[in-house]
């Protein structure tokens, strides 16, 4: 038993070695031979490398000897210079690959020989451990370094805006990267969109500027896009390409992720229930966000979940935004949009819900102050000098810059990185959330600068274009960022997404608009005219919708009458702005009392509840507290969306007092 687990164990230890075959593509010279004499030397005078890695070590000098002699015409220095240092590195991992999987070894074989051990069952299976454990300890010393040589072309026949045209390719690969080498030297990375016999075509994310068809040559690493993920990266600044930009050192990866994500399984996902609070009025009450959820502001100028891994949305976020927690909550894992336009403010409204965010507890306290719970991760795309700094002003003054990871693409950065910032944010997003537990919110700005590249690319393809110029499949690539939020069965994390996008000449049937809206779970529509009337946040809570608002609120989430005060308010502004129309056309003279009443509640929805500072965080009681003292302006028959029981509890004025006891809050 002993001698088989020992050979299986040797065929384990070898079986991730360099083959002959890939040592005979290395050119070797005489002029380098003693160099790596020595170096094999070096290596077996350590005494931690088994006798198979000597006897291995001897076969690679006898294929040195052999090639060198098939191979003495070649006299190219610095490739050779190459593989000289190529081979090092491949040997050196070696050594800390056999001398990691000695050391598990010997403190496994010291753990079955412990007088705890006596059943030779029992030894078996600890050296059948011992073999596992070996196996996986390779695989995480190899993975991603142990490579076949690469293969350089420079055989680049043209070059159309972001796009390079090779020829006389050998077996491209759909979405393998490349690095492009320009004649000064500068490296570029490229990633390959299309393939046609021998013919490739590669996007340059980097940009096109400067790459000579002539002299640039192009390597094919043979490998996907993925990116260095680590929760270091929070309090963190990165270019849109996923490169530190902020004077810190390198990120220290945990892991190498696609950054095309992996769908979670529909049967997995649970159904938003948590509530976010943004601390803006108009979103926590009207709009509440469960955790979760995906849901856009509209504004104007991986690959999905799998939908069986899902669980539905029920936590709210608390925004501190009262338009948003009352009217508009957001559920844990939910997706939401916000809807804007040129000029408006949405950039304040985002920087505000990232100071301001946090989950709402079910239980006292309302909203979860651990500050390693929750994490915000923020990419913008297509943003000028001035909004970059401002995000990274505020973020910095503010202190949350320690639980945020900002991913910046400017104006002037090449487009074509665009397509790639979201999801390289989306990437970072899920390794917080699935791996660390986090409770992530990812907002994107602006998602009409990332759709716009995406019709950039697909003009220089020459592609069939759809509405407006942009490409039929638009909708499919906006589903595999907007499907990355959710809430997975068995994990305690979530992704709950803002993107914010600003809308054309303020159409809202725009294609972007409108194709976002039918993916998310809602909008938040940001509206000139408030604007116009100096009202911030400028939030229109009547084409504002969160579809997962009823599972986020209520009595255990964040309070009995949110439901119902929604409810009331919504129809309550509807009705006020009817007979503000109607005013306009047949004077005040001409309504009622009871006209007269709902004008005046107009008035104070939007000077006292939509109407909020820029650094003033509402809790969701305090939203609640505020929307009572405008639903008093009536008489309690008058208030007929709400229960009586609900009434009596919370009409009298020291109704509040019974709220603040119910729901203790402070931002997370």
């Amino acid at each position: 038993m002993d001698s088989s687990l020992n050979d299986t164990q040797n065929d384990q230890l070898s079986s991730n070695r360099i083959t002959e075959e890939s040592i005979f593509n290395l050119k070797i010279s005489n002029i380098y031979l003693k160099e790596i004499d020595s170096l094999l030397k070096r290596l077996i005078c350590l005494n931690k490398l088994p006798a198979i890695v000597d006897a291995k070590v001897s076969e690679f000098e006898s294929s040195f000897s052999q090639y060198y002699l098939l191979n003495k015409f070649l006299n190219d220095d610095e490739q050779l210079q190459a593989s000289i240092t190529h081979l090092k590195q491949e040997f050196t991992r070696i050594y800390i690959l056999v001398y990691e999987a000695n050391k598990i070894s010997n403190e496994l074989q010291a753990m079955a020989s412990s007088p705890g051990v006596t059943d030779d069952r029992q030894k078996v299976n600890i050296r059948i451990n011992d073999i596992s454990a070996i196996n996986i300890h390779k695989a995480a010393v190899t993975r991603d370094y142990i490579k076949q040589p690469r293969l350089t072309y420079k055989t680049v026949v043209g070059v159309n805006g972001p796009l390079v045209i090779l020829d006389n390719v050998k077996f491209p690969k759909f979405a393998e990267i490349v690095n492009l080498t320009l004649p000064d030297g500068t490296v570029r990375s490229g990633q390959i969109l299309e393939v046609s016999g021998s013919k490739a075509v590669v996007q340059v994310f980097e940009g096109t500027a400067g790459i000579d068809a002539k002299y640039t040559t192009v390597e094919f690493t043979g490998d996907i896009l993925r990116t260095p993920v680590s929760e270091d990266m929070l309090g963190r600044i990165f270019n849109g390409s996923g490169k530190p930009i902020d004077r810190g050192p390198s990120v220290l990866a945990e892991d190498y992720l696609d950054i095309n994500g992996e769908p979670i399984n529909p049967f997995s996902r649970e159904y938003p229930e948590e509530m976010i609070q943004t601390g803006i009025s108009a979103i926590d009450v009207m709009n509440s966000i469960a955790r979760g959820q995906k849901i856009p502001i509209f504004s104007a100028a991986g690959e999905p979940i799998n939908p069986f891994s899902r669980e539905y949305p029920e936590e709210m976020i608390q925004t501190g935004i009262s338009a948003i927690d009352v009217m508009n909550s957001i559920a844990r894992g939910q997706k939401i949009p916000i809807f804007s336009a040129a000029g408006l403010p949405h950039n304040d409204i985002a920087a505000q819900i990232c100071r301001q965010a946090g989950l709402v507890k079910h239980e006292k306290s309302t909203v979860d102050t651990g500050d390693d719970n929750f994490a915000i991760v923020f990419a913008a795309m297509g943003v000028n000098m001035e909004t970059a700094r401002f995000f990274k002003q505020d973020f910095e003054e503010n202190g949350s810059m320690e639980n945020v990871c900002l991913f910046l693409n400017l104006a002037n950065d090449p487009t074509i990185e665009r397509i790639i910032t979201p999801r390289i944010a989306l990437t970072t997003a899920e390794y917080l959330a699935y791996q660390c537990d986090k409770h992530v919110l990812v907002i994107l700005t602006d998602m009409s600068s990332y759709a716009e590249a995406l019709r950039e690319v697909s003009a220089a393809r020459e592609e069939v274009p759809g509405r407006r110029g942009f490409p039929g499949y638009m909708y499919t690539d906006l589903a595999t960022i907007y499907e990355r939020a959710g809430r997975v069965a068995g994990r305690h994390g979530s992704i709950t997404q803002i993107p914010i996008l600003s809308m054309p000449n303020d159409d809202i049937t725009h294609p972007i608009p409108d194709l976002t809206g039918y993916i998310t779970e809602g909008q938040i529509y940001v509206d000139r005219q408030l604007h116009n009337r100096q009202i911030y946040p400028p939030i229109n809570v009547l084409p504002s919708l969160s579809r997962l608002m009823k599972s986020a609120i209520g009595e255990g989430m964040t309070r009995k009458d949110h439901a119902d005060v929604s409810n009331q308010l919504y129809a309550n502004y509807a009705i006020g702005k009817d007979i503000a129309a109607m005013k306009a056309v047949v004077g005040e003279e001409a309504l009622s009392s009871e006209d007269l009443l709902y004008l005046e509640f107009l008035g104070k929805f939007e000077k006292n509840f939509l109407t909020q500072g820029a650094y003033e965080n509402r809790t969701i009681a305090d939203s609640l507290d505020v929307c009572w003292q405008l639903l008093r302006t009536f008489p309690r028959e008058m208030l007929k969306r709400i229960p009586h029981n609900i009434l009596q509890e919370f009409y009298p004025r020291d109704g509040g007092k019974h709220a603040q006891q119910a729901a203790t809050t402070t931002t997370g």
